[in-house]
Protein backbone atom coordinates (compact mmCIF):
# COMPACT_ATOMS: atom_id res chain seq x y z
CA UNK A 1 0.00 0.00 0.00
CA UNK A 2 1.01 3.28 -1.24
CA UNK A 3 2.07 5.73 2.03
CA UNK A 4 -1.09 7.71 2.58
CA UNK A 5 0.90 11.25 2.71
CA UNK A 6 -0.49 14.32 3.96
CA UNK A 7 1.70 17.02 5.46
CA UNK A 8 0.25 20.29 7.04
CA UNK A 9 2.55 23.65 7.43
CA UNK A 10 1.26 26.20 9.01
CA UNK A 11 3.14 29.46 10.49
CA UNK A 12 1.50 30.98 13.86
CA UNK A 13 1.09 32.14 17.03
CA UNK A 14 0.03 34.61 19.52
CA UNK A 15 1.92 36.36 22.48
CA UNK A 16 0.56 40.08 23.83
CA UNK A 17 -1.26 40.32 20.55
CA UNK A 18 1.71 39.88 17.99
CA UNK A 19 1.67 37.46 15.19
CA UNK A 20 4.95 35.51 16.13
CA UNK A 21 6.23 32.79 13.42
CA UNK A 22 6.52 29.10 14.44
CA UNK A 23 5.93 25.67 12.57
CA UNK A 24 3.88 22.69 13.18
CA UNK A 25 4.16 19.19 11.20
CA UNK A 26 1.30 16.78 10.91
CA UNK A 27 1.57 13.43 8.85
CA UNK A 28 -0.99 10.79 8.82
CA UNK A 29 0.30 7.26 8.31
CA UNK A 30 -1.33 4.54 5.95
CA UNK A 31 -3.54 3.12 8.74
CA UNK A 32 -6.02 6.25 8.32
CA UNK A 33 -5.43 7.89 11.39
CA UNK A 34 -6.77 11.29 11.39
CA UNK A 35 -4.69 14.25 11.39
CA UNK A 36 -3.97 16.99 14.08
CA UNK A 37 -3.54 20.30 12.76
CA UNK A 38 -2.65 23.27 15.18
CA UNK A 39 -1.64 26.91 15.13
CA UNK A 40 0.46 25.98 18.36
CA UNK A 41 -0.08 28.46 20.82
CA UNK A 42 -3.33 30.12 21.17
CA UNK A 43 -4.67 31.57 24.12
CA UNK A 44 -7.58 32.90 25.25
CA UNK A 45 -9.64 34.68 24.27
CA UNK A 46 -8.95 33.51 20.74
CA UNK A 47 -10.25 30.88 18.78
CA UNK A 48 -9.42 28.93 15.78
CA UNK A 49 -11.87 28.14 12.52
CA UNK A 50 -10.77 25.81 9.88
CA UNK A 51 -11.69 25.52 6.34
CA UNK A 52 -10.31 23.83 3.84
CA UNK A 53 -11.32 24.71 -0.08
CA UNK A 54 -12.19 20.72 -1.51
CA UNK A 55 -13.95 19.84 2.19
CA UNK A 56 -15.74 23.45 3.30
CA UNK A 57 -15.67 24.37 6.75
CA UNK A 58 -14.24 22.05 8.89
CA UNK A 59 -14.73 22.72 12.47
CA UNK A 60 -13.04 25.05 15.24
CA UNK A 61 -10.83 24.51 17.86
CA UNK A 62 -6.43 24.42 18.95
CA UNK A 63 -5.31 21.77 17.93
CA UNK A 64 -8.03 20.67 15.63
CA UNK A 65 -8.64 17.13 14.20
CA UNK A 66 -9.05 16.73 9.91
CA UNK A 67 -11.40 13.48 9.85
CA UNK A 68 -10.74 11.54 6.67
CA UNK A 69 -10.55 14.24 4.26
CA UNK A 70 -10.75 14.52 0.25
CA UNK A 71 -8.82 12.70 -2.04
CA UNK A 72 -6.23 15.97 -3.57
CA UNK A 73 -4.40 18.75 -2.66
CA UNK A 74 -6.51 20.89 0.61
CA UNK A 75 -5.50 24.45 0.92
CA UNK A 76 -6.48 25.17 4.42
CA UNK A 77 -7.53 28.42 5.98
CA UNK A 78 -7.74 29.43 9.47
CA UNK A 79 -9.55 32.09 10.65
CA UNK A 80 -8.09 33.13 13.68
CA UNK A 81 -11.48 34.64 15.71
CA UNK A 82 -11.40 36.83 18.52
CA UNK A 83 -14.26 35.76 21.18
CA UNK A 84 -14.01 38.78 22.82
CA UNK A 85 -14.31 41.52 19.96
CA UNK A 86 -16.31 39.58 17.90
CA UNK A 87 -14.09 39.51 14.97
CA UNK A 88 -11.61 37.62 12.46
CA UNK A 89 -8.17 38.92 13.49
CA UNK A 90 -6.11 36.83 11.10
CA UNK A 91 -6.55 34.38 8.58
CA UNK A 92 -3.54 31.98 7.92
CA UNK A 93 -3.07 29.29 5.22
CA UNK A 94 -1.20 26.13 4.27
CA UNK A 95 -1.61 22.63 2.35
CA UNK A 96 -2.86 19.19 3.24
CA UNK A 97 -2.38 16.57 0.88
CA UNK A 98 -3.99 13.32 0.64
CA UNK A 99 -3.93 10.09 -1.43
CA UNK A 100 -5.96 7.40 -1.70
CA UNK A 101 -4.17 3.94 -0.19
CA UNK A 102 -3.63 1.38 -3.35
CA UNK A 103 -4.17 -1.72 -4.23
CA UNK A 104 -1.06 -4.05 -3.08
CA UNK A 105 -0.12 -6.27 -6.24
CA UNK A 106 -2.25 -9.51 -7.10
CA UNK A 107 -2.15 -12.15 -4.51
CA UNK A 108 -3.19 -15.95 -5.45
CA UNK A 109 -6.23 -15.29 -3.28
CA UNK A 110 -9.31 -14.82 -4.37
CA UNK A 111 -11.95 -11.92 -3.90
CA UNK A 112 -15.16 -13.32 -2.80
CA UNK A 113 -17.99 -10.86 -2.09
CA UNK A 114 -19.87 -11.57 1.44
CA UNK A 115 -24.13 -11.59 1.22
CA UNK A 116 -25.61 -9.04 3.28
CA UNK A 117 -27.59 -12.08 5.81
CA UNK A 118 -23.97 -12.22 6.75
CA UNK A 119 -22.71 -11.20 10.05
CA UNK A 120 -22.46 -7.54 10.54
CA UNK A 121 -19.43 -5.86 11.95
CA UNK A 122 -20.47 -2.05 11.12
CA UNK A 123 -23.40 0.00 10.00
CA UNK A 124 -22.82 3.36 7.52
CA UNK A 125 -25.25 6.06 7.81
CA UNK A 126 -24.49 9.44 5.61
CA UNK A 127 -26.62 12.92 6.33
CA UNK A 128 -26.21 15.89 4.91
CA UNK A 129 -29.28 17.33 6.43
CA UNK A 130 -31.66 15.84 9.49
CA UNK A 131 -35.22 16.75 8.12
CA UNK A 132 -35.09 13.18 5.57
CA UNK A 133 -33.95 11.31 8.36
CA UNK A 134 -35.40 12.70 11.57
CA UNK A 135 -37.91 10.20 12.03
CA UNK A 136 -36.37 6.96 10.81
CA UNK A 137 -33.07 7.19 12.58
CA UNK A 138 -33.94 6.91 15.91
CA UNK A 139 -36.08 4.19 15.09
CA UNK A 140 -32.89 2.28 13.16
CA UNK A 141 -30.36 2.92 15.84
CA UNK A 142 -33.12 1.82 18.76
CA UNK A 143 -33.63 -1.25 16.57
CA UNK A 144 -29.89 -2.49 16.71
CA UNK A 145 -28.49 -0.96 19.52
CA UNK A 146 -26.25 -3.06 21.30
CA UNK A 147 -26.20 -5.19 18.00
CA UNK A 148 -23.92 -3.43 16.00
CA UNK A 149 -21.25 -0.08 15.84
CA UNK A 150 -22.59 2.18 13.60
CA UNK A 151 -20.75 5.65 12.01
CA UNK A 152 -22.73 8.53 10.72
CA UNK A 153 -21.08 10.54 8.37
CA UNK A 154 -22.46 14.11 8.75
CA UNK A 155 -21.20 16.99 6.73
CA UNK A 156 -21.15 19.64 9.06
CA UNK A 157 -20.84 20.00 12.96
CA UNK A 158 -24.28 21.83 12.37
CA UNK A 159 -25.95 18.93 10.95
CA UNK A 160 -24.13 16.85 13.68
CA UNK A 161 -25.75 18.82 16.62
CA UNK A 162 -29.12 18.01 15.11
CA UNK A 163 -28.45 14.86 15.07
CA UNK A 164 -27.31 14.75 18.82
CA UNK A 165 -29.95 16.60 19.81
CA UNK A 166 -32.48 14.23 18.07
CA UNK A 167 -30.90 11.00 19.53
CA UNK A 168 -31.31 12.69 23.15
CA UNK A 169 -34.63 13.54 23.08
CA UNK A 170 -34.71 9.82 21.61
CA UNK A 171 -33.11 8.44 24.77
CA UNK A 172 -30.40 6.84 22.08
CA UNK A 173 -27.31 6.33 24.18
CA UNK A 174 -24.12 7.53 23.07
CA UNK A 175 -22.10 4.69 22.77
CA UNK A 176 -24.53 3.72 19.89
CA UNK A 177 -23.07 5.47 17.36
CA UNK A 178 -20.17 7.99 16.08
CA UNK A 179 -20.11 11.10 13.71
CA UNK A 180 -17.35 10.94 11.14
CA UNK A 181 -17.53 14.70 9.67
CA UNK A 182 -17.12 14.82 5.94
CA UNK A 183 -18.37 16.30 2.80
CA UNK A 184 -22.05 14.41 2.11
CA UNK A 185 -24.33 14.96 0.06
CA UNK A 186 -27.02 13.23 0.27
CA UNK A 187 -28.36 10.74 2.09
CA UNK A 188 -28.69 7.81 0.08
CA UNK A 189 -25.35 5.94 1.52
CA UNK A 190 -26.42 2.57 -0.24
CA UNK A 191 -25.51 4.13 -3.70
CA UNK A 192 -22.79 5.58 -2.44
CA UNK A 193 -21.46 3.59 0.20
CA UNK A 194 -18.36 1.33 -0.03
CA UNK A 195 -18.59 -2.22 -1.25
CA UNK A 196 -17.16 -4.31 0.51
CA UNK A 197 -14.92 -7.66 -0.85
CA UNK A 198 -13.09 -10.18 1.06
CA UNK A 199 -9.12 -11.70 0.07
CA UNK A 200 -9.48 -14.46 2.47
CA UNK A 201 -9.74 -12.75 5.98
CA UNK A 202 -8.59 -9.51 4.67
CA UNK A 203 -11.62 -6.70 4.14
CA UNK A 204 -11.15 -4.30 1.03
CA UNK A 205 -13.42 -1.79 -0.38
CA UNK A 206 -14.86 -1.21 -4.13
CA UNK A 207 -15.59 2.39 -5.27
CA UNK A 208 -18.15 2.52 -8.00
CA UNK A 209 -18.28 5.79 -9.99
CA UNK A 210 -21.40 7.48 -8.52
CA UNK A 211 -23.89 10.18 -10.45
CA UNK A 212 -22.09 12.68 -12.27
CA UNK A 213 -22.47 16.24 -9.63
CA UNK A 214 -22.61 14.33 -6.52
CA UNK A 215 -18.99 14.83 -6.03
CA UNK A 216 -18.49 14.96 -2.00
CA UNK A 217 -20.64 11.24 -2.41
CA UNK A 218 -18.68 9.81 -4.97
CA UNK A 219 -15.65 10.47 -2.73
CA UNK A 220 -17.16 8.84 0.37
CA UNK A 221 -15.56 5.27 -0.11
CA UNK A 222 -11.85 6.24 -0.68
CA UNK A 223 -12.29 8.54 2.53
CA UNK A 224 -13.71 5.14 4.10
CA UNK A 225 -11.01 3.19 2.86
CA UNK A 226 -8.48 5.62 4.40
CA UNK A 227 -10.41 6.25 7.83
CA UNK A 228 -9.99 2.12 8.16
CA UNK A 229 -7.08 1.84 6.42
CA UNK A 230 -8.20 -1.10 4.40
CA UNK A 231 -7.70 -1.57 0.51
CA UNK A 232 -8.89 0.35 -2.05
CA UNK A 233 -10.25 -0.89 -5.79
CA UNK A 234 -11.48 1.75 -8.11
CA UNK A 235 -14.27 0.80 -10.24
CA UNK A 236 -15.07 3.05 -13.06
CA UNK A 237 -18.55 2.23 -14.00
CA UNK A 238 -22.18 4.24 -13.02
CA UNK A 239 -23.18 1.63 -10.74
CA UNK A 240 -25.37 2.44 -8.10
CA UNK A 241 -25.22 0.16 -4.55
CA UNK A 242 -28.72 0.15 -4.87
CA UNK A 243 -28.59 -2.24 -8.09
CA UNK A 244 -25.68 -4.44 -6.77
CA UNK A 245 -27.02 -7.71 -4.87
CA UNK A 246 -24.96 -10.95 -4.53
CA UNK A 247 -25.91 -14.04 -3.29
CA UNK A 248 -22.70 -14.44 -1.36
CA UNK A 249 -21.86 -17.87 -3.30
CA UNK A 250 -19.67 -16.23 -6.54
CA UNK A 251 -22.88 -14.53 -8.08
CA UNK A 252 -23.56 -10.79 -8.47
CA UNK A 253 -27.37 -9.69 -9.66
CA UNK A 254 -28.26 -6.41 -11.19
CA UNK A 255 -30.72 -4.47 -12.95
CA UNK A 256 -30.00 -3.79 -16.87
CA UNK A 257 -29.81 -0.64 -16.30
CA UNK A 258 -26.10 -1.32 -14.98
CA UNK A 259 -25.03 -2.08 -18.80
CA UNK A 260 -27.96 1.17 -19.97
CA UNK A 261 -26.25 3.78 -17.86
CA UNK A 262 -22.43 2.76 -18.91
CA UNK A 263 -22.90 2.62 -23.04
CA UNK A 264 -19.42 3.05 -23.85
CA UNK A 265 -18.43 -0.30 -21.81
CA UNK A 266 -19.47 -3.43 -23.68
CA UNK A 267 -21.24 -6.45 -21.45
CA UNK A 268 -18.16 -8.47 -22.25
CA UNK A 269 -16.16 -5.98 -20.47
CA UNK A 270 -18.45 -5.43 -17.26
CA UNK A 271 -18.30 -8.62 -16.94
CA UNK A 272 -14.85 -8.91 -16.98
CA UNK A 273 -14.77 -6.18 -14.24
CA UNK A 274 -17.54 -7.86 -11.79
CA UNK A 275 -15.06 -11.06 -12.15
CA UNK A 276 -12.09 -9.29 -10.96
CA UNK A 277 -13.46 -6.74 -8.67
CA UNK A 278 -16.14 -9.43 -7.12
CA UNK A 279 -15.08 -12.94 -7.70
CA UNK A 280 -18.37 -13.73 -9.29
CA UNK A 281 -20.23 -14.29 -12.55
CA UNK A 282 -22.96 -11.48 -13.35
CA UNK A 283 -26.68 -11.74 -14.04
CA UNK A 284 -29.03 -8.67 -15.32
CA UNK A 285 -32.65 -8.52 -15.13
CA UNK A 286 -35.06 -5.80 -16.17
CA UNK A 287 -35.91 -3.40 -14.03
CA UNK A 288 -38.76 -3.03 -12.22
CA UNK A 289 -41.68 -0.91 -13.51
CA UNK A 290 -42.97 2.72 -12.51
CA UNK A 291 -39.90 2.20 -9.35
CA UNK A 292 -39.62 5.55 -8.84
CA UNK A 293 -37.17 5.97 -11.51
CA UNK A 294 -34.10 4.06 -9.75
CA UNK A 295 -33.71 1.16 -11.84
CA UNK A 296 -32.44 -0.53 -8.74
CA UNK A 297 -32.84 -3.99 -8.24
CA UNK A 298 -32.96 -3.78 -4.19
CA UNK A 299 -36.95 -2.45 -5.60
CA UNK A 300 -38.05 -5.98 -6.29
CA UNK A 301 -35.69 -8.15 -4.65
CA UNK A 302 -33.60 -9.68 -2.09
CA UNK A 303 -31.28 -12.40 -1.04
CA UNK A 304 -31.80 -13.44 2.86
CA UNK A 305 -30.04 -16.36 2.86
CA UNK A 306 -27.34 -18.09 0.53
CA UNK A 307 -29.92 -20.14 -1.40
CA UNK A 308 -32.94 -17.79 -0.61
CA UNK A 309 -33.97 -14.81 -2.43
CA UNK A 310 -37.67 -12.93 -1.91
CA UNK A 311 -39.19 -11.23 -5.07
CA UNK A 312 -41.79 -8.88 -5.31
CA UNK A 313 -45.40 -10.27 -6.34
CA UNK A 314 -47.60 -8.08 -8.19
CA UNK A 315 -51.57 -8.94 -8.77
CA UNK A 316 -52.57 -10.62 -12.11
CA UNK A 317 -53.01 -7.79 -15.01
CA UNK A 318 -50.54 -5.50 -13.12
CA UNK A 319 -47.63 -4.02 -15.70
CA UNK A 320 -44.91 -6.00 -13.48
CA UNK A 321 -46.80 -9.16 -12.80
CA UNK A 322 -45.55 -10.85 -15.88
CA UNK A 323 -41.85 -9.53 -15.37
CA UNK A 324 -41.30 -10.30 -12.07
CA UNK A 325 -42.77 -13.89 -12.66
CA UNK A 326 -39.98 -14.02 -15.09
CA UNK A 327 -37.13 -13.30 -12.46
CA UNK A 328 -38.74 -15.57 -10.57
CA UNK A 329 -38.08 -18.31 -12.62
CA UNK A 330 -34.69 -17.18 -13.18
CA UNK A 331 -33.71 -17.64 -9.83
CA UNK A 332 -35.37 -20.51 -9.19
CA UNK A 333 -33.58 -22.09 -12.37
CA UNK A 334 -30.10 -20.79 -10.92
CA UNK A 335 -31.12 -23.08 -7.76
CA UNK A 336 -32.42 -20.82 -5.86
CA UNK A 337 -35.62 -21.14 -3.62
CA UNK A 338 -38.17 -18.26 -4.75
CA UNK A 339 -40.05 -16.57 -2.16
CA UNK A 340 -42.47 -13.87 -3.47
CA UNK A 341 -43.62 -10.68 -1.16
CA UNK A 342 -46.44 -8.14 -2.35
CA UNK A 343 -45.84 -4.44 -1.95
CA UNK A 344 -47.84 -2.30 0.89
CA UNK A 345 -49.32 -0.17 -2.79
CA UNK A 346 -48.88 -2.83 -5.98
CA UNK A 347 -46.44 0.46 -6.69
CA UNK A 348 -42.58 0.73 -5.10
CA UNK A 349 -43.39 0.70 -1.28
CA UNK A 350 -41.23 -2.69 -1.50
CA UNK A 351 -40.94 -4.54 1.60
CA UNK A 352 -37.62 -5.77 -0.08
CA UNK A 353 -36.16 -2.89 0.78
CA UNK A 354 -35.16 -3.96 4.06
CA UNK A 355 -31.33 -4.61 6.35
CA UNK A 356 -30.40 -7.23 7.48
CA UNK A 357 -28.00 -6.57 10.69
CA UNK A 358 -26.44 -9.65 12.59
CA UNK A 359 -29.90 -11.92 12.52
CA UNK A 360 -32.41 -8.38 12.91
CA UNK A 361 -33.97 -7.86 10.10
CA UNK A 362 -35.68 -3.76 9.76
CA UNK A 363 -38.74 -3.87 7.40
CA UNK A 364 -39.97 -0.94 6.03
CA UNK A 365 -43.51 -0.68 6.77
CA UNK A 366 -45.82 1.52 5.18
CA UNK A 367 -49.19 2.32 7.22
CA UNK A 368 -50.89 -0.35 5.89
CA UNK A 369 -51.65 -2.79 8.71
CA UNK A 370 -52.45 -5.73 6.87
CA UNK A 371 -49.55 -5.77 4.33
CA UNK A 372 -46.94 -4.31 7.37
CA UNK A 373 -47.64 -7.26 9.54
CA UNK A 374 -47.70 -10.23 6.89
CA UNK A 375 -44.15 -8.78 5.67
CA UNK A 376 -43.16 -8.74 9.20
CA UNK A 377 -44.57 -12.43 9.81
CA UNK A 378 -42.83 -13.66 6.37
CA UNK A 379 -39.51 -12.39 7.74
CA UNK A 380 -39.90 -13.87 11.00
CA UNK A 381 -40.46 -17.17 9.32
CA UNK A 382 -37.17 -16.96 7.96
CA UNK A 383 -35.67 -16.92 11.25
CA UNK A 384 -35.28 -13.08 11.84
CA UNK A 385 -36.19 -10.79 14.50
CA UNK A 386 -38.49 -8.43 12.43
CA UNK A 387 -38.85 -4.48 13.68
CA UNK A 388 -40.50 -2.19 11.54
CA UNK A 389 -39.57 0.98 10.92
CA UNK A 390 -42.20 4.05 9.12
CA UNK A 391 -41.23 4.76 5.51
CA UNK A 392 -43.72 6.35 4.57
CA UNK A 393 -42.17 9.68 4.46
CA UNK A 394 -38.70 8.42 3.09
CA UNK A 395 -40.75 6.21 0.26
CA UNK A 396 -41.93 9.94 -1.46
CA UNK A 397 -38.09 10.42 -2.61
CA UNK A 398 -38.60 6.59 -3.89
CA UNK A 399 -36.10 4.91 -1.17
CA UNK A 400 -36.60 3.00 1.69
CA UNK A 401 -34.26 1.24 4.46
CA UNK A 402 -32.27 -0.47 2.06
CA UNK A 403 -31.48 2.72 0.36
CA UNK A 404 -30.21 4.82 3.21
CA UNK A 405 -27.70 2.45 4.97
CA UNK A 406 -24.48 0.26 3.92
CA UNK A 407 -23.45 -3.09 6.04
CA UNK A 408 -20.04 -3.63 6.23
CA UNK A 409 -19.15 -7.82 7.26
CA UNK A 410 -17.04 -8.78 9.89
CA UNK A 411 -13.55 -9.11 9.04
Amino acid sequence: MKSLSIRFLILAAYLSGSLLLCSANALADPTGKPVQLSVGSLPAPYEAYWVSDLDGYLGHGNPFTMEAPSIGNHQITVYIYDTRRQQVVQRLQGEVRAEAPTTPAAQNTPLTTPGEYENTDLLLLGCASSYMVEDVYPAILKALAGTVRTEIWVDNEYTRYELMDLFRRHQIPRENYEFVIAPIDTIWMRDYGPLSVKRGPTLEVVDLAYYPGRVADDSMPARFARRHGLPHHDLPLYWEGGNFMTDGNSTVWASQTLTSRNPRKTRQQIERKVGELFGGALHTLAPMKDDGGTGHIDMFAKFVGPSTVLVNSFPRGHSNFQRMNQHSEFFSDQGHRVIRISLADNRYSSYSNSLLVNDIALVPTYGQPDRDSKALSLYRSLGFQAVGIDSRRLIKWAGAIHCITMTVPQR
